[in-house]
């Protein structure tokens, strides 16, 4: 099996990287702390009132799941954003390009290298949840459903990350470009929800988590009236986004791959 030299590489430095260790420990060690307090402050709760309130340890799995995914949306751009932009920086982008490796295997393989790394750091994250779930009020199809979102998400990302790099000269420049994106996307979405739901990565994981765990209860607790859901109270509102963001991020990943032909 021949693999990817491109994805071999970039794997082997973000295993070997200092920050991608401190990653994986930050989330964990954050979303630990969260979950272990709220369920700390609900057992003290049952034993004073011989109450379970099932509907607490579904809600502490929608915040855990919010937390992770608010990281994620900080943490890809960052990582992905340099990929391209990095190479032609360091002026090893055109000897790369010299060689038999072709401009779609630089930009799948910066793909794969950074979906499989992200992929790890959600793994690592699972304990957590199942932790959760051992409570009752969540299923297993629920944890599915989502890290199905997670990696739909991660996977739009990145495209939109490495579409910027492929455009950018600089790596400081595809970070701040991806960042500016990502959160016109996001705007857009709560000021004109109605019409530009399906580009928002923040509307997949709400109506997720709308259709999945009946959010809208979670979503009044927190005052969050601004986020007006209604459109995606149905499966069809979330396989929109789904779909959407899937052949968008398969759109860009093409441009970036013509791009980079270009400079052949």
């Amino acid at each position: 099996m021949i693999i990817n030299p491109i994805y071999k590489k970039e794997l082997l430095l973000s295993n070997k990287s200092v920050r991608y260790s401190v990653l994986i420990s930050a989330v964990n060690m954050l979303l630990g702390i969260v979950a272990i307090l709220y369920i700390f402050i609900n057992t003290d709760y049952t034993m004073n009132t011989a109450n379970i309130p099932y509907i607490a340890f579904l809600e502490l799995f929608i915040g855990v799941s919010m937390i992770e995914y608010i990281l994620f949306l900080f943490v890809v751009p960052a990582f992905v954003a340099t990929s391209i932009s990095s190479e032609r920086e360091a002026d090893t982008l055109f000897l790369i390009l010299s060689t038999k490796i072709r401009a779609k295997d630089i930009v799948l393989g910066k793909l794969y290298a950074t979906m499989v790394s992200m992929a790890i750091v959600l793994a690592s994250s699972l304990p957590i949840k199942i932790m959760i779930l051992s409570y009752g009020g969540v299923s297993i199809i629920d944890i599915i459903c989502l890290t199905v979102i997670y990696i739909i998400a991660m996977f739009y990302i990145s495209c939109i990350g490495i579409y910027m790099s492929s455009l950018c000269k600089t790596g400081g420049i595809a970070v701040v470009s991806t960042y500016a994106v990502l959160i016109i996307l996001i705007l857009s979405g709560l000021i004109l929800f109605g019409y530009t739901y399906a580009f928002n990565p923040v509307a997949m994981f709400l109506a997720g988590v709308d259709r999945i765990l009946e959010y809208q209860t979670f979503v009044n607790k927190l005052n969050l009236s601004v986020l007006d859901i209604d459109i995606l109270h149905t499966a069809k509102g979330m396989y929109i986004c789904m779909f959407t963001e899937l052949v968008l991020g398969v759109g860009m990943l093409i441009l970036a791959i013509r791009r980079l032909e270009k400079s052949i």
